[in-house]
This record gives C-alpha cells, sequence and structure tokens, in this order.
C-alpha cells in the first residue's frame, strides 16, 4: 500500500498529513496506535477524521476529553468489565 493521497480540499498541514499518512499506510505487522495531541481548536480531529476517510484499512479514531478529577474519580462513571 502506498502513501495515502492528501485531500485536495485540506488547507495547509502537508507536514502533518505526510507523517500520519506514512504510519497509516505502513505495511508493518501487529497492531499501532498513534497519539496525538496539541492545542485546543485548531483541526486535530478534523485531520484524523479525513485520513481515516482516505484509509482502505480498518480504522479507530477516539476523541478523549479533559475532565476534572471529581469527575474522573467519580465510581458511577466505571463499568463493570
Amino acid at each position: 500500500m502506498g502513501v495515502l493521497r492528501r485531500p485536495p480540499d485540506l488547507f495547509d498541514r502537508e507536514h502533518e498529513w505526510s507523517e500520519l499518512a506514512e504510519f497509516a499506510s505502513s505495511v508493518a505487522p501487529g497492531l499501532r496506535i498513534a497519539l496525538v495531541s496539541g492545542r485546543r481548536r485548531v483541526g486535530k480531529s478534523y485531520l484524523l477524521r479525513r485520513l481515516a476517510e482516505a484509509s482502505t484499512g480498518p480504522t479507530l479514531v477516539h476523541q478523549a476529553r479533559e475532565l476534572s478529577s471529581g469527575q474522573a474519580l467519580d465510581p458511577g462513571r466505571c463499568r463493570p468489565r
């Protein structure tokens, strides 16, 4: 599989796209995970959604959100396994 082609309507982000596309199109065996972090409201989620759309393989994108310590430690938020 070659490196994923950048969508023509994706403004700027050439470097970020090439790094993520190279990672996503790797033929290395096994499970791989990437963590994308940065300032709020700069397009991280949008970039990852576009990458998932361009990918032909299975993808999973999870958007974490910051919680207050009270919310994070609330036993009612935990689900039994």
